[in-house]
């Protein structure tokens, strides 16, 4: 638009700019309080290029607070060229986006669109790939324009609100596809130089590259996939095979197609499993199936049913320069790292058997005989300060005493149980300002608390 390469502007769009720090780098608390204000005072779409020092309670019930109200909610994967999750965004219910660009220097030199930006980050939570040259932080920024054309072409349809999870569904229906065959090793003229992409998703370029036509345009044609939604484990969940089966829950809705849908809950070894169509079951394993709407306990997962997998084999150490005379790339590492991801996903399709929903999550499988009956523990928020061994009761046992990103200070004992009369609450009202604001006092359906 306007001769300059980038989008234009919209002269009927307000803007709301909402300070949540001093730079790219924020305290989750304070970002999650411009969320809120931002959704109460009428916020349709929310960018945040953003990456926070700590993850807390908070900053993840906003989220879920934006979610539950239909707000476009893009968050950046950051830019540092690695796999490692960038909160507050990495968390589930948010639209967690990076860079793809043209592949010099100079527009006219180039001989693709698709390169992978070499300032964003990568991996299993990847929701899609956006056009940028400013890295993950820039892709915000498109995803979030595209987003706005597509709220605004909502308000020309008789659709009514859209859910959480029908932006989502949007969202990754509304990309072209990366998928380079060159960049794959099976291909005949395989390029080691390329970031591996394939059909359908993959951890380097999410479900593909943002098309803000065809997201306006399915709006339009009414367009909307069915719901959804895996709701637990939450994502990068640490499976023990020795502890028995894992309930999977989650929603599979069909709301907006007549008569009844299916759904399909599978997994498959790996981050980026093999995702082309049909499905190919040697790499896909069916945990359930049934008919929508569907909510709750959607299927038991059995961690020692895999196969081929064993949960205690050791994480094989990078190579560097002069080790082997073969340095690991982004690619090799995380292909490591990985050793014991799985990818569960929910695919759900209306009664035509025409419009798809999917949802995916990462999560581990693994057991290592040296934990101690009770570990790992989840906390719920980002544990940032070191612990101190004391023995706090006088039982001639150290408790680990330390401190949450929530503001709590934790006493365990060497079960994995939280002494008693801990956590204890460090002054909670300066971590939470808002307790009176609209977003405390009311719930999704807009009627007030009890």
């Amino acid at each position: 638009g306007n001769t300059s390469g980038q989008p234009g502007v919209c002269p009927s769009c307000s803007v709301m700019n909402v300070r949540v720090g001093d730079s790219f780098v924020v305290d989750a608390n304070n970002w999650a309080a411009g969320i809120v204000y931002s959704v109460d005072n009428g916020a349709e779409v929310l960018l945040s290029a953003v990456g926070s020092i700590n993850n807390t309670s908070f900053s993840q019930a906003a989220i879920e607070y934006a979610y539950d109200r239909g707000i476009f909610n893009i968050m950046s994967a950051a830019d540092e060229t690695a796999q490692h999750q960038n909160y507050p965004g990495a968390v589930a219910h948010a639209e967690y986006v990076h860079a793809i660009r043209y592949d010099k220097e100079d527009i006219n030199q180039a001989t693709t669109w698709v390169n992978f930006s070499n300032c964003t980050n990568f991996g299993a939570r990847l929701t899609l790939s956006a056009s940028s040259t400013s890295c993950s932080s820039g892709a915000t920024g498109m995803t979030s324009g595209t987003a706005g054309l597509a709220a605004s072409a909502l308000k020309d349809t008789d659709l009514g609100p859209l859910s959480g999870s029908e932006i989502h569904q949007l969202f990754i229906h509304s990309v072209d596809d990366v998928n380079i065959a060159s960049s794959q090793t099976t291909h005949a003229e395989y390029n080691d130089k390329l970031y591996p992409s394939q059909e359908g998703w993959d951890a380097y370029f999410g479900y593909g590259r943002l098309s803000a036509k065809k997201m306006v345009d399915n709006v339009l044609d009414a367009n909307i996939p069915p719901e959804a939604d895996i709701l637990s484990p939450r994502w990068w969940h640490m499976i023990d095979p020795t502890q028995g089966n894992v309930e999977i829950t989650g929603e599979a809705r069909t709301n907006r197609s007549d008569g009844e849908g299916t759904w399909i809950l599978e997994y498959a070894l790996g981050m980026a499993p093999k995702d082309g169509r049909p499905v190919d079951t040697t790499v896909w394993k069916e945990i359930a199936t049934g008919s929508t709407p569907a909510a709750g306990v959607l299927g038991s997962f059995d961690p020692t049913s895999i196969e081929n997998f064993d949960p205690e084999a050791r994480v094989e150490a990078y190579s560097s320069f002069g080790e082997e005379g073969v340095a690991d790339t982004n690619v090799t590492k995380a292909d490591k790292i990985n050793r014991y991801t799985i990818t569960l996903r929910l695919r759900v399709s209306d009664a035509s058997g025409t419009l798809e929903g999917e949802d995916k999550r990462a999560m581990y499988v693994h057991h290592d005989p040296t934990w101690k009956e009770g570990f790992p523990i989840f906390l719920g928020a980002s544990g940032e300060s070191s612990p101190k061994m004391v023995d706090l009761n006088g039982d001639g046992k150290m408790e680990i005493v330390f401190g949450d990103a929530n503001g709590r200070v934790h006493a365990f004992t060497d079960s994995g149980e939280e002494l008693s009369g801990w956590p204890v609450d460090t002054n909670p009202g300066k971590v939470v300002p808002y307790t009176g604001s609209y977003a405390f006092t009311h719930g999704p359906d807009g009627n007030e608390n009890s």
